[in-house]
Parts: structure tokens; C-alpha cells; sequence
């Protein structure tokens, strides 16, 4: 219930900065990757544990879409742990506007995730078993770790290899993220005003492929807490 909240404030904060939101935007997904992303990816599964020679690998939806062809992500404290490091920590990701920041949430706040994520599906699936192999004990990260917590790297990854490669454009951000004087997790659960102004700056410092990037008038207020209701369906990611 958090993330949908969350994920529709962030729409709603979108909508009130100009941003147009619907457009139906194809998810990338292997095969079917073309070169060099799926490559990048694939070398990204094989470091990462991946026990099979030819994966499948078939994230569901993007978090928000835009008319303009902006893609925002919102990336909860699940995503920040080693596995992700690892797939940041690659030649073809260092361009990537959001790498320094998240290769630091990863390194100082997995125990957040580990902590808070790191029960049942959060930890292993059957999926995602198939992908990397069965988990080891709950809340150790050393040996076999976390198969789910591989494949929810894998699937970002795979994200970033098609934004590296310019194949879409796309802004990632983070709940651990600051946004004007607040966290950018409690100002989307509406425990914290939310800067628009900071925001956007925020988005356009993290999109990928920038000379794509729609234009938009942020709104002349400052800030706004949100109470919305929940319109954006949403998935496990």
C-alpha cells in the first residue's frame, strides 16, 4: 500500500509540474534487447549469480510515463543493497545521472532493506529462483543471498542498459532522496511537505538522454502536501 501511495503522489507532483502522464511505453525485456544493452545486461545477470545460459527476463510496467516519452521511476529502500552496487559498479554505466547517488544509498542504507524487506516474497519466488538459484538464510547476504533481491537488480539493470544505450529516456529517483529541507519518501506519504521547485530540479539532474526530455512549467507554488487517493495501478517490481 506504501509504494502505490507514494508512486501516486509522485504522479500527482508530476501533473502539477506540466508533465502529462498516460502514454503507454513498451518495457524493455531479453531477448529482445537490441545491442549493445542486451549484451550489457546479460554480462550484468552472469555477474550478478544468474544460473541460466539463456534467461528470460520480463519486468512489468514502468512506474509513470509520459506523453513526451519521459519515463520516471521511483525506486523504493528494496532496491539499494550490493546486487545493485554491482550492477552500477560497469563501464557502461557510469554516464548514468543517477549512478554516483545510488551506488551511496547502496553502500550506507541496506540495512534499511534488509531490515524491512527481506521476508518471504521480498526475499525468494519461484521466478526468480529459476534466474539465479535458491536463496540462502534469510537476512545473510553472503553465499547465495537473495535470488529476488538479484532479480529486482537484474530488471533495474536491464532498465538502465536501455537508457545507456538511448533507447529510452529515463529518471530515476529514490525515496531516500532530498528534496528541498525533506526526504523525498516521507514527502510522497504525505509526512512532509514536497518542493515542486526541488523536484523538478531533482528530475532533470537524473534524466538519461536529456535532449529528449519534454519541456514543462513547474508550478508557481512552492510546495504541497499530499492527501490524494490512489488512482495509479501499480506492480511488484
Amino acid at each position: 500500500m506504501a509504494r502505490l501511495q507514494r508512486q501516486n503522489a509522485l504522479a500527482d507532483a508530476l501533473h502539477q509540474l506540466g508533465f502529462q502522464l498516460g502514454r503507454n511505453l513498451p518495457v524493455p525485456r531479453l531477448p529482445g534487447l537490441p545491442e549493445p544493452a542486451a549484451s550489457w545486461t546479460m554480462d550484468a545477470y552472469k555477474q550478478l549469480g544468474g544460473v541460466l545460459r539463456t534467461p528470460v527476463l520480463k519486468p512489468l510496467g514502468w512506474d509513470i510515463t509520459t506523453t513526451g516519452g519521459l519515463i520516471v521511476e521511483l525506486d523504493e529502500e528494496q532496491h539499494f543493497n550490493r546486487y545493485r552496487a554491482a550492477t552500477l559498479n560497469t563501464s557502461w554505466a557510469v554516464h548514468l545521472p543517477w549512478r554516483e547517488d545510488y551506488l551511496a544509498y547502496c553502500s550506507e542504507l541496506e540495512h534499511i532493506a534488509l531490515k524491512g524487506h527481506s521476508g518471504g516474497g521480498f526475499w525468494s519466488s519461484e521466478g526468480s529462483v529459476d534466474q539465479f538459484g535458491p536463496a540462502g538464510p534469510r537476512r545473510s547476504l553472503e553465499g547465495a543471498g537473495s535470488p529476488r533481491w538479484k532479480q529486482r537488480a537484474i530488471y533495474d539493470a536491464l532498465r538502465d542498459a536501455a537508457a545507456a544505450a538511448g533507447s529510452v529516456t529515463l529518471a530515476r529517483v529514490s525515496v531516500h532522496d532530498r528534496v528541498g529541507a525533506a526526504r523525498l519518501g516521507d514527502a510522497l506519504r504525505g509526512h512532509a511537505r514536497l518542493d515542486l521547485r526541488a523536484l523538478h530540479a531533482l528530475i532533470t539532474s537524473r534524466t538519461s538522454n536529456r535532449d529528449h526530455l519534454a519541456r514543462s512549467t513547474p508550478s508557481q507554488r512552492d510546495d504541497v502536501r499530499f492527501n490524494s487517493p490512489a488512482r495509479l495501478a501499480t506492480s511488484p517490481d
